[in-house]
């Protein structure tokens, strides 16, 4: 009998710590949730006033580390029986996941094409602060890219690069905005666009055997303050008025400073016939190299409506603070009815 009642009681007090346990991890994971909730709603503000500030435009930056924030939050929310903050970070992770789910499904909405040829693009921010160039040597002889272009041109690097290609054009700086397009093909009809007093692009024509293609690089300036942002808007807003004036096939390659998320980033998707190498392959960032929680897409592969996009990939890290981006493009023709 009094085994019984011993049972019993160890049992009732087993009950009660299991309650206990339970009310506090709920009674935590409330306020923890609602703590938790800021950063995501405030996410959500920043997106929505990027175009107003430059401190929330950064905000626009990180659109796939604030989906899977939200959803962490949302999940210690429910688990904390916080309907509110659930229903909050859910819009958060509505928000967020509108912007990061079409590059997985989405396709640029083309008439139906016929495939004429396929070649071989890159871009690369190579760093101008670093010297050991073994890494990006094997990058090259690896990808073997039909057109290679390069930000942070510095003449170190110009001399090293230009040893793998028949062609190239470019614009050795010491600074942080050299470029060049160097390829086996040969590169005509070479012009410098004006993007600021800072810096300028690169254009030229790559003559491949299925006909010609108007290659430009492209570096804008960082966005690190209000006058850096202002800036890079209008260099983007520059590069964007340009290809309109150009016609045939059109890529355009570069360090952007700024992910597909941003304002004059969408303007130039929208208001021109350029279509993103991002769409269709996810968000595949490529900076910072050294950080893959803070990682974002700034550097871009965009092409115009002649020129369809596949393979798309980052290269690995060779001694930059960027990786390379590297895509397969096709080269068509509309079907005419």
């Amino acid at each position: 009998m009094q085994a019984n009642e011993n049972s019993t009681s160890e049992a009732l007090q087993v009950e009660v710590v299991k309650t206990t346990w339970a009310e506090w991890s709920r009674r935590h994971c409330h306020w923890i949730a609602a703590l938790l909730a800021l950063p995501a709603i405030a996410g959500v503000v920043g997106n929505i006033t990027s175009q107003f500030w430059w401190v929330s435009d950064l905000t626009t930056h990180f659109q796939w580390q604030a989906v899977l924030y939200s959803f962490a939050v949302l999940i210690i929310a429910l688990l904390g029986n916080n309907r509110f903050v659930a229903a909050m970070v859910f819009v958060s992770l509505l928000w967020h996941g509108s912007f990061v789910a079409p590059m997985y499904w989405g396709g640029h909405r083309l008439p139906p094409k016929t495939p004429t040829g396929q070649f071989k693009a890159m871009t690369f921010n190579v760093y101008a602060g670093k010297r050991d160039s073994e890494q990006v040597d094997a990058l090259i002889q690896q990808e073997l890219p039909d057109v290679l272009c390069v930000e942070e041109l510095t003449t170190h690097w110009h001399r090293h690069i230009k040893e793998h290609f028949a062609h190239h054009v470019a614009i050795p700086n010491d600074g942080a905005f050299g470029g060049g397009i160097y390829s086996p093909h040969e590169l005509t009809d070479v012009k410098e666009i004006y993007l600021s007093d800072q810096n300028t692009s690169l254009q030229a024509t790559l003559q491949l055997p299925e006909g010609p293609v108007t290659v430009i690089v492209v570096h804008c300036f960082p966005c690190v303050s209000a006058d850096g942002t202002q800036l890079r808007d209008r260099q983007i807003k520059a590069i964007q008025e340009h290809v309109a004036s150009l016609e045939g096939p059109v890529l355009v390659m570069g360090d952007f400073n700024a992910s597909p998320w941003t304002a004059p980033m969408r303007s130039l998707i929208t208001d021109t016939q350029l279509h993103s190498s991002l769409r269709g392959a996810g968000p595949q960032c490529s900076w910072p190299a050294g950080n893959v929680l803070l990682r974002t897409p700034i550097d871009h592969v965009f092409g115009s409506p002649e020129l369809e996009f596949r393979n798309r990939r980052v290269g690995p890290s060779s001694g930059s603070d960027h990786l390379p981006v590297i895509v397969d493009c096709i080269f068509s023709k509309p079907q005419r009815d």
